[in-house]
């Protein structure tokens, strides 16, 4: 992974588990689109929604060449983002989703696959 990660959690203190699994899937987001200069993942947990328990906000900036991809999972009416690890998976799948479409208009050059044998 050759780029930079950034994170920022607000409303909470640091995690190293949770962390450490953000890192995790920002190296498989490297695997597949080689063009990432940069991530900022920023993880919230509201600090005035008592009623519904830890409800879970997660952003993703991506800064590739041309316009940024940006995601935010915000829960809504969504119960699965009672789990950070649920809002943070849900997050990068959406990402993954955006640069395949990226990667797709540009004839699939951004994309890297791995040698089959």
């Amino acid at each position: 992974m050759n780029y930079e990660i950034d994170i920022t959690w607000r409303h909470m203190d640091h995690s190293p588990a949770l962390e450490a699994e953000i890192r995790e899937r920002a190296a498989a987001l490297a695997k597949y689109h080689v063009a990432i200069e940069r991530l900022e993942v920023t993880v919230e947990q509201p600090a005035n929604r008592q009623t519904h328990g830890n409800e879970w906000h997660v952003t993703l900036k991506i800064a590739l060449p041309g316009p940024d991809i940006i995601v935010s999972r915000d829960p809504g009416d969504d119960r699965t983002h009672t789990d950070v690890y649920a809002a943070v998976r849900d997050a990068f799948a959406v990402a993954k989703r955006l640069m395949g479409k990226r990667s797709d208009k540009t004839g699939g050059q951004q994309r890297r696959h791995e040698a089959r044998n």
